[in-house]
């Protein structure tokens, strides 16, 4: 922003699935860069706080991934949150040209990564699928800014997260620039 690579009015921010990247835009992001915007495929439960608070003015989503009792906060109070937001069809959510145009400062989670910078965030050891395909790879190729989150180590500390080489079988959905 200093060297305006980001405009002062910031960038809209998308979140990935997983609890890093949603509770990282909420922490670090907000205290920072508000007010802001959400341009992403799910709405979660911690935007209603911010929107609320003002900081998040307003939100492009897919679908609604909320409580029961957030959700009839939304409903409770329709004219507030009615004109923040706006719900699409995942063709538009996950339109490469459009992430491209808007923008987009994406922040996903990885599976595992190796130190090519290829990222696995869909499958976990190859075969069992985490989160659906597509989305994040989407995002993570097309916007103007990505950021992969993930802890060092998974499963209690027994299975590290970084590998000097993803193996061919595992599906890397996002690979190096």
């Amino acid at each position: 922003m200093i060297r305006g690579h980001i405009p002062r009015e910031f960038l809209p921010l998308q979140a990935g699935w997983a609890t890093s990247p949603t509770a990282s835009c909420q922490r670090s992001v907000t205290i920072v860069y508000s007010p802001f915007s959400m341009y992403s495929v799910a709405f979660h439960d911690s935007l209603v706080d911010l929107m609320e608070k003002g900081k998040l003015v307003g939100a492009s989503a897919t679908s609604l991934s909320l409580t029961s009792d957030v959700l009839k906060r939304i409903c409770s109070n329709m004219d507030f949150f009615g004109p923040r937001i706006v719900l699409r069809p995942q063709e538009v959510s996950n339109d490469t040209g459009v992430i491209r145009r808007l923008g987009v400062i994406a922040m996903n989670p990885a599976i595992e990564v190796d130190i090519y910078g290829n990222v696995n965030s869909s499958h976990i050891f190859g075969t069992d699928v985490m989160n659906g395909i597509g989305g994040s790879g989407e995002y993570t190729r097309n916007s103007y800014l990505s950021i992969i989150m993930c802890p060092s180590t998974i499963l209690g500390a027994r299975c590290p997260v970084l590998f000097p080489c993803l193996p061919i079988s595992t599906a890397m959905n996002i690979r190096s620039r």
